[in-house]
């Protein structure tokens, strides 16, 4: 029997369009591969793992896109 292990990518989006910001897209998206407890996702080969100043204050979306995963919570931190 093959175990499963589960995957996600995260794309970020403008709250208003629900256009992927650029850079924050699911084609932009790092495969996050594994079972965590705290995970922090990363776009671009892991250039980038925060917003730019310039989306600051602003209403943002969050596509989640997972097989053979579940996600239970999800939490947002400013750094």
């Amino acid at each position: 029997m093959v175990a499963m292990v589960g995957v996600f990518l995260v794309e970020l989006q403008d709250g208003s369009t629900g256009e992927p910001l650029p850079g924050f897209s699911l084609d932009d998206a790092d495969v996050v591969k594994g079972s965590y407890i705290s995970k922090i996702v990363s776009w671009r080969h892991g250039q980038a793992q925060s917003l730019p100043r310039e989306f600051e204050g602003r209403a943002l979306k969050l596509k989640v896109a997972m097989a053979d995963a579940s996600l239970f919570a999800v939490e947002f931190r400013c750094f």
